[in-house]
Parts: C-alpha cells; structure tokens; sequence
C-alpha cells in the first residue's frame, strides 16, 4: 500500500487529541457516539483518506 505525503507529527497530534477528547467524555456528549465508535472513527479517516491502494 503506498500513502499520501502527510506531517506524520500532525497526524499523531491531531489522533492524540481526539483519543483525550474520548476519554474525557467530551465527544459522546458532544456528537453522540459511543467510545468504540469514536475511536473507530480516526482509524476510518486516516486509513480512508491517508492511505491510497
């Protein structure tokens, strides 16, 4: 699998705020997902928007 050109330090960045924001509760009350679904979500967009086949 090849992959976009991307600021890897960004991704993880942005991937390490999302991952508090889900254990502080704030994504559930704020959006309506479950954990498990908020953390499947960053997987779903760095996979499908990162990675080209």
């Amino acid at each position: 699998m090849r992959v976009k050109n991307v600021h890897s330090v960004f991704v993880s960045e942005v991937v390490s705020s999302v991952m508090v924001s889900i254990q502080e509760r704030n994504i559930s009350e704020s959006i309506g997902l479950s954990d498990a679904e908020a953390y499947n979500a960053p997987v779903d967009l760095i996979v499908g928007e990162i990675g080209v086949d």
